[in-house]
Order: structure tokens, then sequence, then C-alpha cells
């Protein structure tokens, strides 16, 4: 079964992104590599 077949059933949509959006995607990734690098977790 395609996507295509699963948007046409309803269970998948289509979805706008904004640029905000992908900004606040980025700088959550940006936060979650600064955390996994910090002191505190190093072993």
């Amino acid at each position: 079964m395609s996507l295509k077949n699963w948007q046409i059933n309803g269970w998948l949509v289509t979805h706008t992104t904004s640029p905000q959006e992908i900004a606040d995607l980025l700088a959550v990734a940006d936060r979650d590599l600064q955390d996994c690098t910090a002191s505190e977790y190093r072993i």
C-alpha cells in the first residue's frame, strides 16, 4: 500500500510547514546537541 493510498483513505493529511516551524525544530535539535555534550553527562 502506498502513501497515496493512505492519503486517499484519510490516514494521512498533507501538512505545509512554515519557515518558523522549521526554525523551531532546528533550535530544538541544536539544544539537544548542546545538552548531550554537557560536561555533567560525560563519563
